[in-house]
């Protein structure tokens, strides 16, 4: 297989009396390694086992940002893509580690990232789960493919011009003969989510392997799209990852090692002395009460990534030591609890996910504060049982509401539907729709339905209720017969959705089991025989 390089491109949109400019060159430094099986993996170093085969080589790229600063309070959205060669007819894996930006005098670890390319793959996916992206395509495909990525938040804005930039990162790979050619570009946003497995990366440029058939980049956050703007490498518009670096081609030689035999190569390496007293620390709070405390609530989980990254830990977290800088600082609620706006600058992504920007300064300290609520909260005293109900945000009374709905069965990708404005409060009726094509049933398949939703320009905490969601299918019988009934309706459940922010809630990850509110046994309608539902379906639900 060989697969063709597309010359560096500057895309976008330039908006009158805008002014871009190419400021000078850019280091940008990739490590690129390879271990066979039966080999030990060490930054750099190998020690192989019998007939171990190791590949090894460090790529530099030179860059730039452009003359368009970012505002305070935007994201960055930095994608590494490429093209693989020489896999022919034997499936490939590729392993992103130790993988970091460099810029404004900080490092920001980019998540871990494996890559598999199969000959016998006809379609391609990216997901984010467990800290690292997760990208599956064929070995012959349009364009590039998606390594990994990262947002960084910038509370504090970005300004024009930004020089050096700098990426590096280490892939492993078991299969001698492989090249890679690969390049990085930078985007910035209005607003995003600090949650990777919400941006709905596009996998390919290819527009119909994926299920963004679109001629969208590789790399494209599909679900913020539409917040992306001028700065970093992009100018807003239609480009939403930003124009790509100058290309690198990687060929690493391989050793191929016995039992006998040590290979070891050493490569630069930078050590970083942390301040003892420069920390990042995290806590979920009770605001049961209505108001802010510092009663912590146990049972939570708090993470954060930057210049430094701090793994997955119970609330709360501890000072640790770690590099100065911009940190995104994720939290998961402990259980029976929900997150609130109540204080602090965290942005709450649905009742149990929130992030919070939180900023390292040299020789000082970042913490990171969330809080929580229960449904009601029961205090008991002598002689006296109190009950407190937190009272609930106030309802959409005068916003609008963008909605999209999906259905999965059969392990189709659960594609979403368009998006369409709905008044709040107020009655919402999308479709018919067909997102999964021509897609037949036996009866007895389970048929999952799910909606999401956001609220353009919210800042605000707000309550939405939807009520009575419904997904009524279209029928036809695969064998041509009639169907006894024409249609057949899955139900959800109506639910209410404490929410802040303008991102998609309760997910935007089409895959999340959050967006898969309701699901039916299929019936039998064409006599034992298959249903079809080429014609899709409609979803309907009242919001309040």
């Amino acid at each position: 297989m060989r697969l063709h390089v597309r010359r560096p491109e500057r895309r976008g949109v330039v908006r009158r009396g805008a002014q871009l400019a190419v400021l000078g060159p850019v280091a940008l430094v990739l490590t690129v390694a390879a271990v066979g099986a039966g080999g030990s993996q060490h930054a750099g170093a190998t020690v192989s086992g019998s007939g171990s085969t190791t590949c090894s080589q460090t790529s530099t790229i030179g860059s730039n940002f452009n003359g368009t600063a970012v505002a305070p309070g935007g994201y960055v959205w930095f994608s590494a893509v490429g093209k693989v060669s020489g896999a022919g007819s034997t499936a490939v894996t590729l392993n992103v580690a130790n993988s970091s930006v460099t810029f404004g005098g900080a490092t920001y670890a980019v998540p871990s990232a494996s890559l598999q390319l199969d000959p016998s793959a006809v379609s391609s996916s990216t997901s984010f789960g467990g800290g690292g992206w997760a990208t599956s395509a064929p070995t012959t495909f349009a364009g590039n493919v998606f390594l990994t990525g990262l947002a960084v938040p910038l509370p504090n804005g970005l300004p024009k011009g930004l020089n050096p930039v700098g990426w590096s990162a280490t892939f492993t790979t078991n299969t001698p003969g492989i090249s890679l050619k690969w390049q990085w570009a930078a985007a910035a946003y209005t607003t995003f989510s600090a949650n990777h497995a919400d941006l709905g990366v596009k996998p390919v440029d290819d527009n119909q392997l994926s299920v963004y058939k679109n001629s969208d980049h590789a790399g494209t956050p599909e679900t913020f799209k539409s917040y992306v703007t001028g700065g970093a490498r992009g100018g807003g518009g239609s480009n939403f990852t930003g124009s790509l670096s100058a290309t690198a081609s990687v060929n690493p030689p391989c050793t191929t090692t016995t039992t006998t035999t040590t290979t070891t190569t050493t490569a630069p390496t930078t050590t970083t002395t942390v301040p003892s007293g420069q920390t990042i620390a995290g806590h979920i709070y009770d605001c049961s009460g209505g108001s802010p405390t510092a009663n912590e609530v146990l049972g939570g989980y708090l993470s954060a990534s930057g210049p430094s990254t701090v793994a997955v830990v119970s609330n709360p977290l501890a000072p640790v030591a770690v590099n100065a800088g911009d940190y995104v600082m994720s939290a998961s609620a402990p259980p029976g609890y929900q997150f609130v706006i109540c204080g602090g600058n965290a942005t709450v992504y649905g009742p149990t996910s929130a992030a919070e920007p939180v900023t390292v300064p040299v020789a000082g300290a970042g913490v990171g504060l969330f809080y929580v609520t229960s449904p009601s909260t029961t205090t008991t005293v002598p002689a006296t049982t109190t009950t407190t109900t937190t009272p609930p945000p106030p309802p959409c009374t005068t916003n609008s509401v963008n909605m999209r709905w999906h259905y999965s069965a059969n392990g189709t990708s659960g594609s979403w539907s368009g998006t369409k404005t709905a008044a709040c409060p107020g009655a919402v009726v999308m479709g018919p729709q067909a997102m999964e094509g021509d897609l037949k049933l036996t009866p007895g398949t389970t048929i999952r339905v799910g909606y999401d939703f956001t609220m353009p320009g919210n800042n605000a905490s707000r309550l939405l209720n939807v009520n009575s969601p419904t997904v009524t299918f279209t029928v036809h019988c695969v064998s041509g017969a009639a169907p006894s009934s024409s249609t057949f309706s899955v139900p959800m459940t109506s639910q209410s959705y404490s929410f802040s922010g303008s991102g998609w809630f309760p997910s935007g990850d089409q895959q999340s089991s959050l967006v898969y509110q309701g699901s039916l046994s299929a019936p039998d309608l064409c006599a034992g025989g298959q249903l079809r539902l080429d014609a899709g379906g409609t979803f309907t639900a009242n919001l309040g």
